[in-house]
């Protein structure tokens, strides 16, 4: 059995943690709740009748001191063009050294993020990855992944590659075991220029087991310009009992299971640890943050969202930084600290 080493974090394309068993833990998971209140939980973005507070306003808020800080990474630690503000990389560190956990909450799979978390120099002892369809433990094993149905990636596929004949600029990027892989030889990831996507033809892609797919528009000039690619994608899919599909940055849109979100991992994750939901935090700028966000709200955490978050997103968010560009990341964690003491 191959196994594969990101630093510290070592993992087999099967779970080699034998004390964990995956039907366990996803009905510890799912317990007392049904698949269609799942899948209502990640989709059902309704917001909030309130307005967004200022993040300055956490103290006064009387939020429970946070324990564990779940953040987005793209749009909220790192630029689009790549870097990372000096005072974002000071934050995390600094929640570190206060024994606040940080768990990077990502649509990136592992392999994506190791030089990120390189850049930062903080790694977590959980990562939520791919908008929560793996969560991996410490030690990099992987406690679940919500998988595609084989004929519905097909049918995605199908989809995808005439989308991809009518705009050239168009590429798929299929997520299988955590692999980044398309059946286009320039698939590069614009948020990664140091990860060689891997290629695959697609008659093989759709017999592999497949997290998530992504589409991917290198010439995008915002998430609005993937509205098109997203619409398609929405009227052809099943979106009301099955999938979901986002705009997840300004060159991407995404298709994962509806049970598949960040919400979803970090109730999974915080059962699993047994940790409150009033303890957490989340961070966030785009749509694919939203149902994190919701998630948090509902057990009354602080829920965050970047000065230079799509607008859904102040919709659902209670408090609201500075932008990205204005050292925002840095006064969040700044007022998590503070109401901490």
């Amino acid at each position: 059995m191959k196994i594969y080493n990101i630093d510290n974090y070592s993992f087999t394309r099967k779970n080699i943690n034998n004390k964990i068993n995956k039907k366990t833990i996803l009905n510890m998971f799912y317990k007392s709740r049904n698949l269609n209140q799942v899948m209502q939980d990640t989709v059902s973005f309704k917001g909030k009748k309130e307005l967004i507070k200022p993040i300055t306003s956490l103290k006064i808020s009387k939020k429970k001191p946070i324990k564990m800080f779940f953040t987005d990474i793209d749009g909220t630690i790192r630029k689009y063009d790549g870097k990372i503000p000096e005072t974002a990389r000071k934050g995390i560190h600094m929640l570190q050294n206060s024994g606040i956990s940080v768990i990077y909450a990502t649509g990136r799979s592992s392999f994506e993020l190791k030089p990120v978390m390189e850049d930062i120099g903080v790694k977590s002892d959980y990562l939520i990855t791919q908008q929560g369809g793996a969560v991996l433990d410490k030690d990099g094993n992987i406690l679940f992944e919500d998988k595609i149905k084989p004929q519905t990636v097909k049918k995605i596929a199908q989809i995808g590659l005439k989308l991809t004949e009518q705009d050239p600029q168009l590429k798929m990027v299929f997520y299988i075991e955590g692999v980044p892989t398309s059946n286009s030889q320039d698939a590069k990831l614009p948020t990664n220029q140091n990860l060689d996507t891997a290629y695959m033809p697609i008659n093989e892609i759709v017999e592999k087991s497949v997290t998530k797919v992504l589409f991917l528009k290198k010439n995008s000039k915002s998430m609005d310009e993937m509205n098109p690619t997203r619409d398609v994608l929405r009227k052809e899919l099943d979106v009301e009992n099955e999938l979901t599909v986002f705009n997840s940055g300004t060159w991407y849109c995404e298709v994962s299971n509806k049970t598949t979100s960040k919400g979803q991992a970090i109730k999974f994750l915080t059962d699993y640890i047994g940790i409150n939901l009033d303890e957490c935090a989340a961070i966030g700028d785009a749509e694919n943050d939203l149902d994190m966000m919701r998630t948090v709200n509902q057990g009354n955490g602080v829920s965050i969202a970047m000065g230079n978050a799509q607008d859904c997103v102040f919709k659902e968010a209670e408090f609201k930084t500075e932008h990205i560009n204005n050292d925002g990341y840095f006064i969040a964690i700044k007022q998590i600290l503070e109401n901490s003491k």
